[in-house]
């Protein structure tokens, strides 16, 4: 195929978060079906390759906090993207880490943007639950600056893609005149590494908390490990259904937020049924899905969650929050349940629910991994951005 794409992101190739997982696993099934495909990216802790997509690294002296900052980034990329356009046939930019570029027009090629979220929301709702300073500063200084390269990326891109529905209502009521250049291209999954696991590895760390879950009934939550993730609802809820379950909480946290965690779990007399594990390697995530006879979504906010899509293609059944682009994804009642935001009662009831009937969890595992295959594995939509590629 000769078509190549340059794709531009604002975090190190290697980051564990969202965007660059995407970045990353897009670029690696367009070059599988024979895209020539580059990722412009700032440097990292350590070094990623990912043949054979070429890298190109943005290097800095900064600390790497400010490569955060879409406008610092947008600085220090001007003489690559300068010097790359003229290597391929347009340019896919992630999030808005080209403000300066869009500002100045030099940016010649053709580009398509993919809108992943929308910051003042997020930051909003981080501020308003988390109440930390680095949130409230990130709303204050750097949120508009990222809304306003958001607004002029929109505006100087000839597509635009966003990862849910409700997204692009969001776009469209912001400014109607968008509706003809936007598109719906859902978050992938990797369903050649995220499919159920029948067995535990045999060893590591982990292997012995991972048998503990496939002989217990087992409620699981991965992912940011933040305070708008209703993380506090659910232990609430577990606390309150009376088939005594365990509860996995696996993910980045921060050590106060975890002891905020720990003391909430005494007060309601689960301390021994409650384990944080922090940070998993990538490499465990299906089996930890896979082993949990739930995984739960309790969210306050959402764009269209990656962790979701991977529990589901594992097979395991979902109860999420009827938040942002997750009824889109979820069924009600087919292949999992949707709760009101912050319903403490809803979800004691649908965790009673699934914890109680076998049957009804094993046809929502087949639901829920069939859904993602259908729909959302990296080969449909890549597929689905090679079009988008060449209208």
């Amino acid at each position: 195929m000769d078509l190549k794409v340059l794709q531009v992101i604002q975090f190190p190739l290697g980051y564990k978060g969202g965007p660059a997982i995407y970045v990353r696993e897009l670029s690696k099934y367009l070059a599988k079906a024979g895209v020539e495909v580059g990722i412009l990216h700032p440097e990292g802790r350590r070094a990623y390759s990912l043949d054979p997509v070429e890298s190109f690294v943005v290097r800095s002296s900064l600390p790497k906090l400010l490569l955060k900052d879409p406008w610092v980034f947008s600085a220090l990329a001007h003489k690559y993207i300068s010097s790359l356009q003229g290597k391929f046939d347009l340019v896919h930019i992630h999030l808005a880490p080209v403000i300066l570029q869009l500002a100045a027009g030099t940016l010649v090629r053709p580009i398509v943007s993919t809108i992943h979220g929308w910051p003042i929301y997020e930051d909003y709702y981080s501020v308003t639950h988390e109440g930390s300073v680095y949130s409230l500063f990130k709303l204050v200084a750097v949120t508009p600056r990222e809304t306003l390269s958001l607004l002029k990326l929109i505006e100087r891109s000839k597509l635009v893609a966003t990862v849910s529905k409700h997204l692009r209502n969001i776009l469209e009521m912001y400014n109607p005149l968008w509706a003809d250049k936007l598109d719906v291209l859902y978050n992938g999954v990797d369903t050649n590494f995220f499919y159920p696991r029948r067995s535990c590895p045999s060893s590591g760390n982990q292997s012995r908390l991972l048998e503990k879950m496939s002989s217990k009934p087992t409620i699981l939550y991965l992912g940011r490990v933040i305070p708008r993730k209703g993380i506090g609802l659910l232990l609430k809820a577990a606390s309150k259904i009376d088939k005594m379950a365990q509860v996995v909480i696996a993910g980045r946290i921060d050590p106060s937020y975890e002891r905020r965690l720990r003391k909430l779990a005494s007060s309601l007399g689960i301390e021994d049924i409650v384990t944080i594990t922090g940070e998993l390697p990538r490499r465990l995530l299906p089996y930890f899905y896979s082993m949990a006879d739930v995984y739960v979504l309790p969210s306050l906010f959402e764009g269209l969650p990656t962790t979701l899509l991977e529990a589901m293609a594992c097979g395991t059944p979902v109860i999420a929050t009827r938040v942002g682009g997750i009824p889109e994804v979820v069924d009600h009642g087919r292949n999992g349940f949707l709760i009101g935001r912050g319903s403490l009662n809803e979800l004691r009831d649908t965790l009673r629910c699934l914890l109680d009937d076998e049957s009804l969890r094993k046809r929502m595992s087949i639901e829920a991994e069939r859904t993602v295959k259908e729909r959302f594995s990296w080969d449909i939509i890549s597929k689905r951005y090679i079009e988008l590629y060449t209208l």
